[in-house]
């Protein structure tokens, strides 16, 4: 069975905050975790939810329970994400697509397109490229704040 923890800003409980679940390759927790949780609570008050080890199995019974009342799903793309099996595409970016709730993958390796946009993985949804090098393109910080503006809402907006 899964358990999960949450992050927050001010380490604040997290009723009625906005749900982000952050998934990822077991081997990229330690790498991306940290940056990628105090890039979106820079900007939004939700509830950063995820599992401490991410090789762990949601089991089915409590897929919609535990992911199901996810408002997003943010997922560091790597090349283990998109080419060795786990939990992160095989099953949670699954599900979220299987049901439409919305998700956010951050670049996080070059020349990963290719892989990236097969219709199993990721298909055609844009993602965030915290290293580009375009000095014309939309800055990443205000990418990452109007995307998650759209998505965000609290339980109290919601009802």
């Amino acid at each position: 069975m899964a358990i999960f923890s949450y992050k927050t800003q001010n380490k604040s409980e997290p009723k009625g905050k906005p749900r982000v679940l952050f998934t990822c390759h077991p081997q990229d927790f330690e790498l991306y975790f940290e940056k990628i949780t105090e890039d979106i609570l820079k900007t939004h008050d939700c509830a950063i939810y995820y599992t401490p080890d991410m090789s762990e199995i949601i089991e089915e019974k409590n897929i919609d329970t535990d992911l199901g009342q996810m408002n997003l799903f943010v997922v560091p793309v790597t090349s283990s994400l998109l080419t060795t099996p786990n939990r992160a595409i095989d099953s949670d970016i699954a599900y979220a697509k299987e049901m439409h709730i919305p998700i956010l993958p951050f670049m996080m390796e070059p020349n990963l397109d290719e892989i990236y946009s097969q219709p199993e993985k990721f298909d055609n949804l844009q993602y965030l490229n915290h290293f580009a090098n375009d000095p014309t393109e939309i800055p990443y910080e205000e990418k990452l704040r109007k995307h998650l503006d759209t998505v965000l809402i609290s339980d109290e907006v919601a009802n």
